[in-house]
Order: structure tokens, then sequence, then C-alpha cells
């Protein structure tokens, strides 16, 4: 096994992000060993493309088809890389801010730094013996299926008692629920899952006319939580895919505890941000996300300008490297 952690992200027509991110990456120290995979879903921007020929001259580009959105890059990086110690995943629109970004979460992978941060209350003590494997920047709070310890805010996937029925999935007693972005894989964990759940093992289910699929389709309309919000530019996932993305998200949640391993958050063991506001970048102090809510609302409340005038911004290379600046000052480097 190769003692050092593949990271990996995938892009499409993006060039803008894609630049940046591979450049903010060579300006800092990882502070861990790693090898580089980019994978691309078939682009054809001409930028894009030129981008991925520069840059498969240092590190490895790969291109695969447009399946699964981030989390079929993951499982990807997984099926065809077994031979890493870990695997760190990230989205394009990112850009790195800090050095030692990778080496922060191996430590905290390896149970260093981590336990003074989980003595909250009603945090299950047991869990400290737990061994840690999967760790994110962002997450929510530790909880049961229906609401946090901490808070007694309601869970984020209170209602998926009857999907885990239909897909025979035992929920753990507690769980938690990491952003599917700057997460971090232990080898062993990921061996134990086998894969890393993504809305493509639904699409398979749909063409095969599995009755699973049938079941949890229903089970959504049936309760009103339909978003038909389609997945574009991809024609694949059409109006019902928003719902099997959370599934697969939520999946990928219950893993680690299923499997006997815990999770970790970087800052703080997580926390509930549409409760506690946009008054703050957490969760990027290291690596910042521009598809992230807390990223583009908050810097929309600094630069007093509308959430959308933001984003249509991050285009420009000079603005993206001012937001950089920004998230760093007003963000704190931990350990």
């Amino acid at each position: 096994m190769k003692n050092k952690c593949l990271v990996s992200f995938c892009s499409y027509n993006s060039p803008h992000f894609l630049e940046h991110l591979v450049d903010s990456i060579d300006r800092h120290d990882a502070g861990y060993p790693f090898d580089l995979l980019i994978y691309d879903n078939s682009s054809t921007d001409k930028e894009q493309l030129k981008l991925l020929e520069k840059y498969s001259k240092k590190y490895r580009v790969e291109t695969r088809p447009n399946y699964g959105r981030a989390q079929g890059a993951y499982n990807d990086v997984w099926q065809n890389n077994k031979d890493y110690r870990y695997y760190f995943f990230l989205h394009d629109d990112s850009a790195i801010i800090r050095d030692n970004w990778l080496s922060v979460a191996t430590k905290r992978i390896e149970g260093i730094a981590v336990e003074s941060v989980l003595q909250f209350n009603g945090f299950p003590t047991h869990l400290l013996n737990v061994p840690v494997g999967k760790v994110g920047y962002q997450a929510y709070e530790w909880g049961n299926k229906y609401q946090y310890f901490r808070t007694h805010y309601p869970q984020v996937f209170k209602y998926m008692d009857p999907i885990a029925d239909i897909l025979d999935v035992k929920i753990p007693e507690m769980y938690q629920h990491i952003n599917d972005d700057k997460i971090l894989y232990k080898n062993e964990l990921l061996q134990k899952m086998g894969k890393i759940w993504n809305i493509e093992d639904f699409k398979k289910m749909e063409l095969n006319n599995d009755e699973r699929w049938h079941k949890i389709d229903k089970w959504f309309i049936d309760n009103n939580l339909e978003n038909y919000d389609p997945f574009p530019p991809n024609e694949r996932y059409g109006p019902k895919y928003h719902k099997f993305q959370t599934v697969s998200e939520f999946l990928n949640d219950i893993a680690p505890m299923r499997y006997g391993y815990r999770t970790h958050c970087v800052e703080g063991e997580g926390y509930c941000q549409e409760h506690e506001g946009w008054n703050n970048f957490r969760g990027n102090n290291y690596i910042v996300h521009y598809g992230d809510h807390v990223v583009f609302k908050r810097l929309s409340l600094l630069l007093n300008q509308p959430e959308q005038a933001v984003r249509n911004k991050f285009k420009d290379k000079i603005f993206l490297q001012i937001c950089d600046n920004i998230v760093k000052k007003n963000s704190n480097a931990v350990k």
C-alpha cells in the first residue's frame, strides 16, 4: 500500500475554477504526501481541454462519463485505485488558502487532537473508543435518526426510516452528516463500504426496473418531498434525481458507524448552519468551497452585493483571488 493520500476532484467545462484550484494546490504545502488525480467529466470547453493537457504533464488526468455527479467520481477513484492509505475528495469550485490543508485532516483521522473537541454535553463518550474513518471540514452535529444531541434541532435526514427499510439498511443509533466535499477517507473504511454511494446507483436501479427504485420514488411523491429542479447540464439525471442524490448522501453518512468507524469534523465536531446563520466562513478555514452556501452568502454580506451577483463574478480570476483573501482574513487556522 502507498503510504500517501490520493487527492482527487472532478471538473466539467469550468476552466476558471479548474485553473484556480490547481494553482492553489501548487502554491500551498499540504503537509502530507499525496498524488493528484484530476477527473474530467467529458468536457467540451476548449479552454478546459487546454488546461487538462497542460496539467497532464505534471499530474494524472483522466476522462470519465459525466455520470454520478461528484460522488460518482469519488467512487471511480476508489474502485480504480485501492492501494492508497487515504483518499481526499473535493469539488473543483474550491481553492486551498492555507498550508497543511491535508495534514490537519490526516492527524484527525489518526486520533490526534480529536478528543478535546468531542467533550460537549450529550455526546456519547463510548464513541471516543471508536476509530475515526472519515474526516470532513464541514459537518452537522452528531445525532440520532431524528434530532441532534447538543442543540436538539431536527436531524437533516429525519425522514429516512422508510427508505432505509426499502433498501434493507439499518440506521445506526447515532451518526453524523459530513458534507460531501473536503472529506478524507481511510482505506480500511472504504474496503468495508465497498463503494461510495452516488445517484448513478439509483439510475441503474431505474434502468433495471428495480422495485426498490419505484418504491423510493413513490414514497417521495406521496410525502410531498419532491424537488423537481433538474441536474444541468447532464440530461441523464432529470427532475427526479435531487431526492436520490439526498439518499446517496445519507447512505454515505451512516456507512462509517455501520462498519465500526466514526466520523469527525475538523471544526468543532459539527454545527447546524441553517440555524447558526452566515456570520462566518465556518468549515472553509483551509479550503474554500465557492459552491458552499456559507461562502457565497457570507461574501454577499461582506461585499454588500446580491448573492447571485457575487456568484456570477466567480468566473473572474482576480475576483476569485480577492475572495480567497477575504475568506482567509476572516477565518482561523486550527490544529
